[in-house]
């Protein structure tokens, strides 16, 4: 599992980059989930097996930090993971979402 540095106080949001040649496709989950406990078996279908599959932990959820100091709201997820993003240089990519991860998704997209 991989990590990344999400702000200043080395707050950490970890992930699995399973690789693929095809079009990214980063998976983010609902609440009370974790894309490292609900996605594996999603992103190892054999449809989807092609792709680079970014399946990620948000703050507060699974593997990643769960600061007690962290504004959990849909606008904070989306910022860090538009630098996410930016940082992984994914130009373009497919946006697997569910639950909270939908208006995240939203959010992000609209950035």
């Amino acid at each position: 599992m991989k990590e990344y540095i999400v702000d200043s106080r080395n707050n950490k949001m970890r992930y699995h980059d399973l690789p693929g040649k095809d079009t990214p496709i980063l998976f983010i989950h609902g609440l009370g989930c974790a894309g490292s406990f609900d996605y594996p078996e999603v992103a190892a279908q054999a449809d989807l097996i092609e792709h680079r599959r970014i399946l990620i932990d948000l703050l507060g959820s699974g593997f990643s930090d769960k600061p007690d100091n962290y504004l959990y709201t849909v606008k904070e997820h989306a910022n860090y993971l538009y630098n996410f993003v930016q940082d992984l240089r994914l130009n373009k990519f497919i946006i697997f979402a569910h639950s909270l991860g939908g208006p995240i998704a939203l959010e992000l997209a609209d950035k």
